[in-house]
């Protein structure tokens, strides 16, 4: 990334702008696949990240759905390009950034994760309170990001209590199997073998993730307010023969994001002032 990182997000907003799209109040941004959000959108028009000016070419397969759902105004990135396909973090918190100058206040986050713990069972979800980034992927090492957000940003309170509050209220409403805990990154593709599963379950995390940790920290560097939701795929617990299996993990994956757009739906019908 260059020093004119500003400039190119002011040309992304412009242009949207330009075609008329409304000033988004919330940025939702899925790694685990469909979010399940009401497909059209009211008034949607999807534009492709490379017919926008400033984006990253590594973007060229995004898509922006804008529209509208009910009285809110959403964007929803979809094809992100995963973290081992070699693109910049940078590259990927691009869109999170543009959100957040263009005025969306809440960003909505989603990936799939295996589950640490015993009770927390596959096709559940998982709403984050807290997360050790062992992978130490960030966005941040880009210069001139101090005009964008802090330079040093806290991560304390990263994820919005009442967000969490209100998903799992939702969830309890609808009998979605649901936890809270904090989540741990490692870098993937590779699933992880036993002795790095025991090692994380000896840190008090509840389950571990490949991605979303940096949208996290962009969210955070733009000042928004936070729900993120791991959608549990899988329990690759440390002494279980055989470890994790891709197979039963596309399953339980389809089960955890139907459950997913269930409570996105529910929470886009409710006041997003808090």
């Amino acid at each position: 990334m260059s020093s004119s990182l500003r400039e190119r997000i002011r040309s992304a907003v412009q242009a949207l702008r330009e075609a008329e799209r409304p000033r988004p109040d919330l940025l939702v941004l899925s790694e685990a696949g469909d979010p399940g959000l009401p497909d059209p959108l009211e008034d949607e028009v999807c534009l492709a990240f490379r017919d926008l000016p400033g984006m990253p070419a590594s973007l060229e397969d995004t898509v922006l759905r804008t529209g509208s759902n009910g009285p809110h105004s959403v964007w929803c990135v979809e094809g992100l390009p995963s973290p081992e396909s070699g693109v910049l973090e940078t590259d990927r918190a691009f869109p999170v950034w543009v959100a957040a100058a263009a005025g969306a206040r809440d960003l909505w986050l989603s990936c799939g994760a295996g589950s640490l713990d015993p009770q927390i069972t596959p096709g559940s979800l998982l709403l984050v309170t807290d997360h050790l980034n062992l992978a130490g992927r960030s966005p941040l090492p880009a210069p001139d990001l101090e005009e964008l957000g802090p330079l040093f940003p806290t991560m304390d309170g990263a994820y919005n209590g009442g967000w969490i509050d209100r998903a799992e209220a939702v969830c309890a409403g609808h009998g979605t199997p649901t936890a809270r805990g904090v989540i741990v990154s490692s870098r993937g593709p590779s699933l992880d073998t036993p002795a790095e599963r025991r090692f994380y379950r000896s840190t008090g995390a509840s389950a571990v993730v490949q991605s979303m940790i940096p949208l996290v920290i962009a969210g955070v560097h733009a000042g928004m307010r936070i729900l993120a939701v791991a959608v549990i795929t899988d329990m690759p617990l440390p002494d279980v023969p055989g470890g994790s299996r891709v197979e039963p993990m596309i399953e339980a994956a389809a089960s955890g994001r139907d459950h997913l757009g269930r409570l996105l739906r529910v929470l886009l019908r409710e006041p997003l002032d808090q």
